[in-house]
């Protein structure tokens, strides 16, 4: 059994978070002078979600978007480099270890899902990383689980107070596990997905 899928705990959040950025994606061309899209896959892992906003993009389209990830984990990345064409390079890095390992404005859209729970310091220099890589009009998708959202919350806004980004989309408290929940029937895992655009 799949245990993130349909059979197992329907796992919701990666293919929400996909799915917003593949429909950011689709709608992007390259920035003048480059000839690829530039997506950024925040504490990785294996490439799961990685490949799952890929089967969400035209087949074309796929061809246009450079993928690179970091992720703490290197028998993670060991995985993830073996989906060729997949993501172009991974970094065992990190989140909470900045500068992340990239140029200022080096890509177009930024993702992380399940990842920033596991952060227990560094919220705002984590927060900042996020806004420092993404060119000037690109998105960062992030997954904040609801019990979570104090560690971040003072940060996300503080890029809007600073005109760094504008909040563009936030979906309303989604249960992230569907076919799991306490002894009382009840969701166990909520979240919400946040996009927010660099100005």
């Amino acid at each position: 059994n799949d245990s993130f899928g349909e059979t197992g705990f329907g796992f919701d959040s990666p293919n929400i978070c996909a799915s917003i950025t593949a429909g950011y994606l689709s709608n992007m061309s390259p920035v003048s002078g480059e000839k690829l899209i530039r997506l950024l896959d925040v504490g990785c892992g294996t490439g799961m979600l990685t490949r799952l906003v890929r089967e969400r993009l035209a087949n074309g389209m796929n061809g246009m978007v450079d993928v690179k990830g970091f992720d703490l984990s290197e028998k993670m990345l060991e995985i993830a480099r073996r989906d060729e064409g997949l993501l172009s390079d991974v970094v065992c890095h990190s989140l909470s270890d900045t500068p992340w390992p990239y140029a200022d404005a080096s890509f177009d859209v930024a993702m992380c899902n399940g990842v920033l729970i596991y952060i227990d310091d560094n919220f705002g220099g984590v927060m900042d990383e996020f806004a420092r890589v993404l060119r000037p009009g690109g998105y960062a998708v992030l997954m904040i689980r609801e019990d979570n959202y104090d560690n971040w919350g003072e940060h996300m806004d503080r890029l809007e107070k600073e005109r760094a980004w504008r909040l563009m989309e936030c979906t309303e408290p989604r249960d992230n596990f569907l076919n799991a929940a306490n002894d009382e029937g009840e969701a166990i895992v909520w979240y919400r997905m946040y996009s927010f655009q660099r100005l």
